[in-house]
């Protein structure tokens, strides 16, 4: 059985949310923090963070349990407008971002590997190796772990 997310709601955490969002389009979009997946980040106190559609999601919908995955119908990330946030299971998300073609490949082509090793070596050192993962993930279509890896850094 899974256990519910152990957060508490108040006031506070309520206004933080919607202060820092901002309507475009259909969208209600979180305006702060991001983690390297580009989903959106709130403190929920405690020295925590959580991702912010899901806080949402507990606000405005209800229950949000471990195993819950919070799903965006309009596939926008940092949305935490709670008419496009579902809850569904990990098999509905590989689903819904299957559907929706954004999965991602873990493989990158040999001649890329060593463009981006390169210019790792080569990159300003006033650029952290997260943000040079990030860039590259974008352009490359695979996760800043993968860039990393390419370039040596594990976890």
């Amino acid at each position: 059985m899974s256990r519910s997310v152990s957060i508490e709601i108040t006031d506070g955490l309520i206004n933080h949310l919607v202060l820092n969002t901002k309507k475009i389009g259909d969208c209600i979009e979180w305006q702060l923090g991001r983690d390297s997946d580009g989903y959106g980040r709130i403190s929920v106190g405690g020295g925590r963070n959580k991702r912010v559609h899901r806080v949402a999601a507990m606000i405005f919908i209800g229950i949000v349990t471990d195993s819950d995955h919070v799903l965006h119908t309009c596939d926008n990330v940092i949305c935490v407008n709670p008419a496009h946030l579902f809850l569904g299971n990990h098999n509905e998300n590989m689903k819904d971002r299957s559907r929706k073609g954004r999965v991602r490949s873990h493989v990158v082509p040999k001649e890329s590997s060593a463009k981006i090793a390169k210019e790792y070596r080569l990159k300003p050192k006033s650029m952290s190796d997260n943000s040079f993962a990030r860039k590259w993930a974008l352009v490359m279509g695979v996760s800043p772990r993968t860039i990393l890896r390419i370039v040596g850094i594990s976890y």
